[in-house]
């Protein structure tokens, strides 16, 4: 079970067969308890009519069943504490409840009724149920309280209860009594009268199932908060109504991501008797506190460093980081950090050892721990802020954008490793554009060298010699294609040989065998022999036919045309030398005419490639576009969800700081210098002037549409210089020549460069006015920031002493609400100071470090309830109880 507060569910109200109008008076003490251990009830209060005679009882049989199911266990038991208790009824026939520590006996109970009664003897010839004592409902409460038990109205908004009495003295008297709480029978809402309302407002509420059967056990119950399910932790828990009792509504479901546990060995954290130190956390709020120098600091970056959370630190906090990790400052060679993470219901443990030396197990159903080799930055995750951070949120954006980014509605990861695909698909379409076009260009060569080798046969196209070579040009082309057709296929057959004889080896366990499976077995090789036998045939057989081709009339023939042609080429060439020409040379340049031929046949699909790369480069290109604005869209979304009071946040579209735009554009394109001729903030001039220029305060999608309409033309303005083309645009001359000299890598750099985008952070003003955060006090900026992070996500949050720049208006009225509210849904341990932010802000688990002689260790853990952690805090964090109340008394009085 972990430590610190836990939710319990408690029935306030509840009659046994010692009440008089129970209606199974045969029922077992055993029956009874276990109806509602059934009902899955922790904590029953026994609430009889004007009697404690079943306490003692019922409270024996418990313990009974409590041995019997440890021993030799119990169908239907479950843990169930009982809480002494008795239904008062005082003059006017109104019932109140009073509700004794667990060690309360029914004399004890007894007692209470004789006071309330005057001290008179209790008339027991009728039903308790009907007995009306002689105190009225308000002296009742006195009395009560003065036992030291817990007062409460019972079942105000029904028969019997105190909004039935008319009187309006009598009415108010009794609430002026201060009851400890009040029973709501009904709804809630079902309370209209407004004086009725006003005097139940600020009072603790709670359920009973005022149960007179068994059926009717639990059927009414609500739920407290608490460490220990004792009187101390009800008491407390009905004082911090607000926090610590839920009328209607379920307990918060335990985060599927949280921290369990930390063990620290390292040079400073030990115990005293030298051993590691163990920490343990609670699913919800856990608040760290001690003195300056206790340990709280040396807390959080142990986590940040067992946890591996490291990557991103400024540079000054890696510089105290890294001193922190090192061997002789905050290490020793055999110093260890263990983090225990618990997901999705799964246990893992991540340990750590001084070099880097990291290490991840996922525990098996047995306990057992088992090494897991799979890692990732994101796979367990925990966020860690200190006080410097939450500024840095506020003044940086690119900071505020990385929080944005790790949310799962943005999942950056993911969106990035979309993005790098196409820009690796863009560049590959453009590299390919770029072969293609040189490609072009020897397409061009090639046509003019055919055009001087036709021009130059023409001379001796009309001789007999030209006539033949044509033709045993002809020839021997029809004959090369015949060839390699029957080439090809013949390769076909090969490969179909060998797949045949690729036999894989027939593994025959007969042992593990059954004599149907050696059946259906043997079928199935008999099957595939007589396959291989037919398919070999085949094979033969289409051998032996192609062999007859190739060696058939028609190739025959082929050749003998061939060689006829051939012979009177050979006359007509010597005639030709008898007329004193060279056949020779135009036999060369056929050979090379032919050959031109076959390269420009090679080329024969390049202008419709050119075009389709083209296209595709086209499709990418806007495909990107659609993609980074999905990024901004993403992150507007993730704005939205957040549920933000007094703080407006906008995400601005490629429109980041204008320095930062300069400092990517130079980035991408490998351009130190002219930064004033990119942008003058001064002037306002430059070549990306106009592209931010163009505020995008309200993104609507014509605004967005028109800032990657005024980038794209920047980017056209540059591959206008670089191919040369005049520009309308005057730029300075040196900057033109340098953008001239881009390679065609820093060029497609440009063409895929999208600037980040910008941040709108407004917060409310003590003037009532939402103003921009960079006008911001620190203070102002840290609560902001605060409020924002505590506002979304599911991720365990560490934050490192927040309070420092912030006063306690700020904390009461933004802060404090955020945590109480951010801590329903994920885990939260904060560092503090402040005693508003671990007692207001309501910490399910408080640690107290100490730092002495024997090391540096926590030293008072506990739920606020236990005595040991109030007195600590009131000490530790309110200079002590006279300091306190002196404070309290002064300011209030």
């Amino acid at each position: 079970m972990p430590v610190g507060s836990k939710w319990f569910r408690f029935d306030f109200h509840n009659h046994t067969t010692a009440s008089n109008d129970y209606k199974e008076l045969e029922l077992t003490h055993r029956q009874w308890l276990l109806s509602y251990m059934s009902k899955d009830i922790d904590a029953v209060v026994i609430s009889d009519h004007n009697s404690g005679s079943n306490i003692d009882v019922l409270k024996s049989e418990l313990e009974l069943m409590k041995q019997e199911a440890s021993t030799v266990g119990l169908e239907g038991y479950r843990p169930l504490t009982i809480f002494p208790g008795v239904e008062l009824t005082a003059t006017g026939n109104v019932h109140i409840l009073a509700i004794f520590d667990e060690n309360s006996s029914g004399s004890d109970i007894e007692r209470l009724i004789g006071v309330c009664n005057s001290g008179a003897a209790t008339d027991r010839t009728k039903g308790n149920h009907e007995l009306v004592l002689q105190c009225s409902a308000a002296q009742i409460v006195k009395f009560i309280q003065s036992s030291n038990a817990i007062s409460i109205l019972a079942h105000i908004d029904a028969t019997k209860g105190a909004l039935s009495i008319t009187n309006e003295g009598e009415l108010n008297a009794l609430f002026n009594s201060n009851p400890n709480a009040i029973e709501i029978r009904y709804d809630l809402a079902g309370i209209t009268n407004g004086t009725h309302r006003k005097l139940i407002e600020h009072l603790p509420k709670v359920r009973g199932s005022d149960a007179h059967h068994p059926d009717h056990s639990g059927q009414r119950s609500c739920w407290l908060k608490m460490s220990m399910l004792n009187f101390d932790g009800l008491k407390t828990a009905i004082l911090d109504h607000d926090n610590c009792v839920l009328l209607d509504d379920i307990p918060p479901i335990e985060p599927n991501l949280q921290l369990t546990k930390l063990i620290l060995n390292t040079k400073h954290c030990h115990t005293i008797d030298g051993q590691a130190v163990e920490i343990e956390f609670n699913p919800f709020y856990n608040a760290v506190i001690g003195s300056r120098g206790s340990g709280k600091s040396t807390l959080v970056e142990s986590i940040r460093l067992g946890m591996r959370k490291y990557t991103k630190l400024a540079h000054a906090q890696k510089v105290t980081f890294d001193k922190f990790k090192s061997i002789g400052k905050g290490m020793e060679a055999n110093s260890e950090i263990i983090c225990f993470y618990k997901k999705d219901g799964h246990h893992y443990k991540l340990c750590w050892r001084p070099e880097n030396i990291t290490a991840l197990y996922l525990q098996t159903g047995d306990g057992e721990w088992i090494e897991d080799k799979n890692w990732s930055d994101d796979r367990f995750n925990l966020q860690i802020f200190s006080q410097k951070m939450l500024f840095e949120l506020a003044s940086n954006p690119r900071a505020f954008l990385d929080i944005c980014d790790e949310s799962p509605i943005v999942n950056k990861r993911q969106w990035t490793e979309k993005s790098e695909q196409l820009v690796r698909d863009f560049k590959a379409a453009r590299i390919n554009l770029r072969t293609y076009k040189a490609k072009e260009k020897i397409l061009s060569v090639l046509q003019g060298e055919l055009t001087d080798h036709e021009r130059a046969i023409s001379g001796l196209n009309n001789s007999k010699y030209y006539t033949e070579k044509t033709k045993i040009t002809a020839l021997e082309e029809e004959k090369r294609k015949i060839e390699t057709l029957f080439s090809t296929e013949l390769s076909i057959f090969d490969i179909i040989s060998e797949l045949v004889k690729s036999d894989p080896v027939d593994v025959d366990d007969r042992k593990s065998n059954s004599q149907e499976c050696q059946h259906l077995k043997s079928q199935a090789i008999d099957i595939k022999k007589e396959f291989k036998l037919k398919v070999n045939s085949a094979l033969a057989e289409a051998r032996e036919q192609f062999a007859k081709l190739q060696g058939g009339c028609l190739m025959t023939n082929m050749a003998a045309n061939i060689k006829i042609a051939s012979e009177n080429a050979e006359k007509s060439a010597a005639l030709l030398k008898e007329q004193g020409l060279n056949p020779d040379g135009l036999d060369q340049l056929l050979l090379e005419r032919t050959d031109i031929q076959h390269r420009i046949e090679s080329f024969r699909e390049l202008t419709t490639l050119i075009a389709e790369t083209k296209e595709n480069i086209k499709c990418i290109y806007l495909e990107m576009i659609n993609h980074r604005k999905l990024l901004s869209a993403s992150r507007k979304a993730f704005i939205d969800t957040l549920k933000l009071n007094g703080l407006t946040i906008k995400i601005l579209p490629l429109s980041s700081l204008e320095t930062k735009i300069v400092d990517s554009y130079q980035l991408a394109t490998g351009i130190s210098t002219f930064k004033d001729k990119i942008y003058d903030q001064e002037n306002r001039t430059g070549i990306l002037s106009e592209f931010i220029l163009l505020n995008t305060i309200a993104p609507h999608s014509k605004v967005i549409d028109k800032k990657y309409e005024l980038l794209n033309n920047a980017k056209i303005v540059h591959e206008k210089i670089v191919k040369g083309i005049s520009i309308d645009q005057v730029i300075h001359g040196s900057y033109k020549r340098r953008i001239s000299e881009l390679t065609v890598d820093d060029f497609d750099n440009l063409l895929c460069w999208f600037p980040e985008d910008g941040i709108d952070i407004r917060y409310k003003a003590l003037s009532g006015r939402m103003e921009d955060i960079e006008s911001a006090s620190p203070g102002q900026k840290a609560a902001s920031m605060l409020q924002f992070l505590l506002s979304y996500g599911t991720d365990p949050l560490l934050i490192d002493q927040p309070e420092d720049d912030l006063d306690c208006l700020m904390l009461s009225d933004s802060v404090i609400p955020a945590i109480t509210l951010n801590k329903k849904r994920r885990q939260l341990i904060i560092v503090s100071h402040s005693a508003p932010i671990v007692v207001n802000g309501d910490a399910e688990y408080v640690i107290s470090m100490i730092h002495d002689k024997d090391g540096l260790r926590p030293h008072i853990c506990g739920a606020l309830q236990e005595q040991q952690v109030k007195s600590h805090i009131c000490n530790q964090m309110e200079g002590g109880e006279r300091a306190f109340r002196s404070r309290f008394s002064r300011i209030l009085n």
